[in-house]
């Protein structure tokens, strides 16, 4: 018998048998009155007794009616919600009504877990395919080369690309760039404003534009940004964008350097052909003059024409360098490049090209349609030529070069400088698909060297040999084998080297944020942060020498998007605090002033609400610093440590390695600024649920939880 049925048996018992006892004093007490009953011979008595053993009777029946009809199949009943939990099934026992009611309690049981299973896996399904397409968009977006901001109607960074990251170069732009932050501390406010109306009204009035507009990056570099729509709104009023930033800094640089050899070769062009017209005409009109001074005019028109051929030449060979920089050329895996020229030789032309069975992992930098149609197309010139379909690829290292041979079996009949040069004047044209640009050009712009030469190393099977040089990035070793594009792309996720930021979960919010007061705390934004000093008394001269911090959004550590910086301080750093954190005074010497860091800081946590474990002391600091630096922190706090005290007020301590020990956080760089905003951090972010299991959801509730604390004379 269980708690909650002893404590039923013992106040159903004890009533009961109160009220026998008050209903035989009672009957007694009747019959005395009444004189129904004499006392003499001892009648009364028995009769008492008698009543007493027939309602005493009555009662255990009931009691025993009681639990088993009532008592029994309730307590199985909550035995079943257990069971429920569990994922186990109810032993048959007890009356008929209780059997009836485990039997149902079972069948239930059965088909319930049967359709949780069905959601799990429905569920898990769901959730693979999601991760899989947001790998794949990230995957995507990466590669590109245009920088990538996909942001809600607000304006806040759902999604940033690498080459966001690297535009971000600089110290204090890179602390305005991350997820939930607005994209108007990387660009003018008034400008992203103008695209966000224009393509608003742009969708309104039906019309397919693109809003777009030219201005100056952080870099200082000139871009073009473009606005798209990428999803309509949706029920909760949310809206989502892609700002695409091309940089046409080279474009504008050609163009202007074109622009300036056309104006130069205009004015010398018209100033020679003045001279030319004026000796001309004064050999027109003076047919009989001299012979000495016609000399004189005509030598005048050839030098003039001789200079205006060799500016020409020259302008051309400007414009032709200028061209050849800008020809678009990406990096490319030499075993990729070549298994993809192997693919299509088999699919376009019949060609059994055989690579070689290990190739140097390296990178070539190339057009890879273009230098693949020349490739091809000259080798089938060769193999048609030689009426073959078998080629051999050797591949001969050569410094920062690679030598590619195409061995094919046969001797050409013609010479092999004529053939080649022929072939290098046409265009590429391959399965109906030509290139605008001769193969020759096209290997002029890639620095390649390429020939034809006859190979009778072997006597009796002599070969043709077409060779190509081009500029080769070696890797550190060979490769034997390729592994699946799937399999790559995950393994340099995994790797972490194509660091793509992204949180989906931004579009579940709603279009406009509640008042800070009011919003949910798995809404905001967190900065959680600690700082490192000389001493600890501010107030007489120690100072800040490190900061750490590190972001939460949407309940999530954002681990790439950290802060840390040491600074140099006026005064040394005392013996009794580098004991603490291990930062010595050898360590700070070359380091900027805390004025030149706190600017970075302070925009690095703009937007966001401050989280620290005594934060009390950090702000202490940051206050002092209102005056000399112009910056205030005036964000609303938390303190992981008044919080933990009012969930837990019977624990002893609420240090922060107390409570990383009691949620078993693993605590790396204790005491450095980073290591301990980062174990702040998880710490609460274990805190935020329970929190929410209190009813404490918001950060005005959570505010007011944290005035209950004792710890409450650290006033920020």
């Amino acid at each position: 018998m269980n708690r909650n049925e002893q404590r039923l048996f013992s106040i159903y018992f004890f009533s009961g048998f109160a009220v026998i006892l008050v209903s035989v004093s009672l009957f007694a007490v009747l019959l005395w009155k009444f004189e129904l009953v004499r006392a003499e011979g001892g009648s009364l008595i028995w009769t008492m007794l008698l009543l007493v053993a027939l309602l005493s009777g009555a009662h255990f029946a009931g009691l025993k009616l009681f639990f088993t009809n009532m008592l029994e199949p309730l307590n199985r009943l909550n035995d079943a919600l257990q069971a429920f939990e569990a994922g186990r099934e109810l032993e048959l026992r007890g009356s008929t009504f209780t059997r009836n009611l485990i039997t149902s309690i079972n069948r239930l049981n059965r088909a319930y877990r049967e359709l949780k299973q069905t959601t799990d896996a429905r569920i898990a399904d769901a959730n693979e395919k999601l991760e899989r397409e947001k790998r794949t968009l990230a995957t995507l977006i990466s590669e590109l080369h245009s920088g990538v901001i996909l942001c809600s109607g607000e304006g806040r960074i759902i999604l940033y690309n690498p080459v966001i990251e690297e535009m971000a170069a600089d110290a204090q732009v890179r602390a305005r760039l991350g997820l939930g932050k607005d994209i108007r501390g990387l660009f003018d406010a008034g400008l992203v404003d103008y695209l966000f109306e224009e393509s608003r009204g742009l969708l309104a009035s039906g019309s397919k534009a693109l809003s777009a507009a030219v201005s100056y990056a952080p870099s200082g570099d000139l871009v073009r940004l473009s606005l798209i729509p990428v999803s309509t709104t949706d029920a909760d009023g949310g809206e989502a964008w892609l700002l695409i930033m091309r940089n046409i800094a080279p474009e504008m640089r050609q163009a202007a350097g074109r622009d300036t050899l056309l104006k130069q070769l205009s004015e010398q062009v018209r100033a020679s052909v003045a001279s030319i017209r004026a000796a001309g005409e004064n050999l027109s009109e003076y047919p009989d003059m001299p012979a000495a001074m016609r000399q004189n005019f005509v030598s005048v028109i050839e030098d003039e024409a001789g200079r205006l051929g060799s500016r020409v030449g020259e302008v051309l060979g400007e414009y032709e360098e200028t061209y050849r920089s800008y020809w678009p050329k990406e990096p490319v895996l030499l075993r990729a490049f070549l298994e993809n020229f192997a693919q299509r030789a088999a699919k376009l032309t019949g060609l059994d090209v055989r690579l070689p069975d290990q190739m140097q992992t390296g990178m070539i930098r190339v057009d890879t349609y273009a230098l693949l149609l020349t490739l091809l197309d000259l080798q089938t010139r060769v193999s048609e030529a030689l009426s073959a379909k078998e080629v051999q690829l050797q591949i001969t290292d050569r410094d920062k070069l690679t030598e590619l041979r195409l061995l094919t079996p046969g001797v050409l009949k013609e010479r092999n400088e004529q053939l080649l040069e022929s072939w290098l004047e046409a265009k590429p044209s391959l399965a109906g698909s030509a290139h605008p640009v001769s193969s020759g050009e096209i290997l002029d712009r890639h620095d390649a060297e390429i020939w034809i030469k006859t190979n009778r190393e072997l006597s009796d099977a002599p070969q043709t040999e077409l060779c190509l040089v081009l500029p080769f990035e070696h890797s550190a070793a060979p490769e034997t084998s390729a592994p699946s594009e799937a399999a790559a792309a995950d393994a340099k996720m995994a790797a972490g080297s194509r660091p793509v930021y992204y949180d989906f979960e931004l579009f579940l919010q709603s279009k406009t944020s509640p008042e800070l007061a009011d919003a949910k705390l798995s809404e905001l934004s967190f900065t959680v942060f600690d700082l490192e000093t000389t001493g600890l008394n501010p107030s007489v001269g120690d100072e800040i020498i490190s900061f750490g911090g590190i972001r939460i959004l949407n309940n999530k550590l954002l681990t790439h998007d950290t802060f840390d910086a040491l600074c140099k301080p006026a005064r040394p750093v005392s013996p009794e605090s580098t004991a603490i954190h291990g930062i010595t005074n050898e360590m700070l010497a070359g380091k900027p002033p805390v004025t030149e860091i706190l600017p970075a800081f302070h925009a690095w946590c703009e937007n966001s609400v401050l989280v620290g474990h005594n934060i009390a002391f950090d702000l202490r600091f940051l206050k002092l610093l209102e005056k000399r630096s112009g910056l205030v922190f005036n964000q609303p706090a938390l303190d992981t440590l008044l919080l933990s005290s009012v969930l837990f007020p019977d624990a002893e301590a609420h240090g922060l390695e107390t409570l990383c020990a009691k949620f078993g956080i693993t605590v790396k760089g204790r005491h450095s600024a980073l290591g301990d905003a980062i174990a702040t951090a998880e710490v609460f972010a274990y805190l935020i649920p329970l929190l929410a299991d209190r009813g404490i959801t918001t950060l005005a509730q959570a505010r007011d939880l944290s005035k209950d604390s004792h710890f409450t004379m650290l006033k920020y």
